[in-house]
């Protein structure tokens, strides 16, 4: 989602060799402060050039006045008091290709590319820092920030060690180095930051061997044939293209007279396995079998559902000047209630990075509407994490990134035992180079215990399924009872 510009009256500094701009208001913390450690010689080192302070206004380097293009305004509101556009003002619309054009110029202009040494900026000294419950994710923002590194944080594995992008980083170091500090404050919340090419991924840390976890299954398989069918079921629909006898590949296991199956996977992997054994128990009508999560994680209702009564909220915003989007989605999420995220590692190949900018003017259009007036021309995309979490990816993840869903279907199978008809239905709906047979990611399997569809699918592919279960569904109900059929 869209971040927001800074004002004029914000201090200004520089950015590696970009040119001087206002900086983003820092958040609000207290206490808190990063101050760089003296380099030899008594100098200040300015870590890349960092142009603001945690919860301060200090900045680094010579300041400068912002430019006309970096006051941009920009505004929100919700529809009941909108905050319509100047009046005669149209959306800024990206320049034309200049007539007779040598080669295809991009929709949406790329800022310029990032050459970063990330040992060598991890390594640079801090002096001091501290802060007390900021957001994760804006605690990551400030250090690629500091850094000139694009960081992006995994999200969809959070839940495993019951986290979101909004849980507090507290940190208290002092004589530490930019790698240092961001290791400390990960490290207690059970996250690492992996260098991938000349960026940062932060994640739930994987251990260096595959973990081996042992899933109780009493209450999910009768006998050992019921815990080799749900062994296949798991692989199945759960990251299929994880499971193997190459290295690095899970398998699972089915012990002898033992209750019970044992896995081999990449932590990421069993935080999936984990939620959708979760999610098969309250489809059959049982309570979950762990008591430290909440509820809500295991609920059957789609990501796309939880999260669509945010994504119809309407928004008015002016962005008529070039505004970074880190920014415009900032604000965009500020307004809204979710966090909107930017995979940095997947967008890179198309051009992009932190220092990416936007212009767009909102008028009273749902979000999700809005998002896509921003990222489309931009050849970018976006997709629900949950209820609470929106990440910026590019299109090709968007349509080929697998997830799981569960969808009860009783009353569409009616006497089908194993709902033959209804798995037709959906892959001539979905079309049959969705699925893992012709080349696709999917796969979509019916339990007949819980009556229920368990599909790994792309997003937009759950959303297409989802809509055709509640058709059929409508179609079913609006039929005379002799007429109904599956």
């Amino acid at each position: 989602m869209p971040p927001a510009a800074a004002s004029s009256s914000e201090a200004v500094g520089t950015v590696g060799d970009r040119a001087a701009r206002p900086a983003e208001s820092a958040p609000a913390l207290a206490p808190s402060s990063l101050l760089p450690r003296p380099a030899e010689g008594g100098g200040i080192e300015t870590l890349a050039k960092f142009d603001r302070f945690l919860g301060g206004d200090e900045t680094v380097g010579a300041a400068s006045a912002p430019t006309s293009a970096d006051s941009a305004s920009a505004t929100l509101a919700s529809s009941a008091s909108p905050a319509s556009p100047p009046e005669g003002s149209a959306p800024v619309r990206p320049p034309e290709t200049a007539e007779p054009a040598a080669e295809p110029r991009p929709i949406a202009p790329r800022p310029p590319p990032l050459a970063v040494d990330v040992p060598k900026r991890l390594a640079d000294p801090l002096m001091l820092v501290q802060t007390s419950g900021t957001p994760l994710v804006e605690f990551l923002q400030l250090f690629s920030d500091l850094s000139t590194i694009p960081i992006t944080l995994e999200p969809d594995a959070l839940a495993l060690v019951r986290l979101t992008p909004l849980s507090p980083v507290s940190i208290d170091a002092s004589a530490t180095t930019v790698g240092g500090a961001l290791t400390s404050a990960l490290r207690s919340l059970g996250l690492e930051a992996v260098t991938v090419e000349d960026q940062l991924v932060v994640r739930v840390i994987e251990p260096e061997t595959l973990r081996t976890i042992e899933y109780p299954t009493k209450d999910l398989a009768d006998d050992e044939a019921g815990r080799e069918a749900l062994a296949q079921l798991l692989q199945a629909v759960v990251e299929p293209s994880s499971w193997g006898e190459e290295q690095g590949q899970g398998s699972i296991t089915v012990p002898a007279n033992k209750a019970v199956l044992t896995i081999r996977q990449r932590q990421a992997v069993h935080a999936a396995l984990f939620i959708a054994c979760e999610k098969l128990r309250v489809a059959r009508g049982k309570p979950p079998a762990s008591t430290r999560y909440d509820a809500a994680l295991f609920s059957l209702t789609s990501r796309s559902t939880r999260a669509a009564e945010k994504l119809q909220q309407r928004v008015t915003a002016n962005f008529r000047q070039p505004t970074r989007l880190v920014t415009i989605l900032r604000r965009l999420g500020e307004f809204s209630g979710l966090t909107i995220l930017v995979d940095w590692q997947d967008i890179a190949s198309l051009g992009w990075n932190p220092q990416a900018e936007a212009s767009i003017v909102f008028d009273n259009q749902p979000l999700e509407d809005a998002l896509d007036a921003l990222l489309g021309p931009m050849d970018l995309a976006w997709r629900v994490v949950d209820a609470q979490t929106l990440q910026v990816v590019s299109p090709q993840r968007l349509a080929t990134q697998g997830e799981l869903e569960v969808y009860p279907v009783g009353p569409l199978v009616g006497d089908d035992p194993q709902g033959q008809q209804l798995l037709a239905r959906v892959q001539a709906t979905l079309g049959e180079e969705t699925f893992v047979e012709a080349g696709g990611v999917g796969v979509v399997r019916y339990d007949p215990v819980g009556r229920c569809l368990l599909a790994w699918l792309p997003q937009p592919k759950q959303r297409q399924l989802e809509e055709g279960l509640q058709r059929w569904r409508a179609a079913q109900d609006a039929a005379p009872a002799t007429d109904r059929r599956p």
